[in-house]
């Protein structure tokens, strides 16, 4: 009776297991694939843009026309640059390097500067009586 309730729960835990060992492989196998694809396309990006990993080419460009003198600690980042102030818990200047892909995005295909917007005057009337007026910019597409 002992053998038989023991190989019953062997017979179970080995079907548990050997899902549970084919799982982890599927997911370690996922994970290695998405490693690989996210550093390939790192390495391709720094290809592209002629910087190097560190991002010493955009620390180059941040700072071309030097950091202002007001501010003890500096702390230099991979997109920006700022000094903060420690008493009042706020930034004092921030340094930022904005280029035109920076702007157009990755997925935009018009930029928004050059568009021209205009004013949406579909207000509820509670909105303007309670003094929660909202204006709404709409893309206008270029002609």
């Amino acid at each position: 009776m002992a053998i038989k309730s023991i190989a019953s729960r062997l017979r179970g835990s080995r079907r548990f297991l050997s899902g549970f060992v084919a799982g982890a492989v599927v997911g370690a196998a996922g994970a290695g694939l998405a490693a690989l694809q996210f550093f390939r396309s790192q390495g391709a990006e720094g290809a592209l843009t002629g910087k190097q990993p560190d991002g010493s080419a955009e620390k180059a460009v941040l700072e071309q026309f030097g950091f202002p003198l007001t501010g003890t600690e500096t702390r230099c980042y991979t997109n920006h640059a700022l000094s903060y102030d420690q008493a009042k818990r706020v930034p004092r200047w921030v340094l930022e390097h904005i280029s035109k892909s920076k702007i157009m995005g990755r997925f935009f295909k018009f930029t928004l500067l050059a568009s021209l917007f205009l004013l949406s005057l579909n207000l509820h009337p509670w909105l303007v009586l309670n003094f929660w007026v909202q204006v709404t910019l709409l893309p206008q597409p270029r002609e």
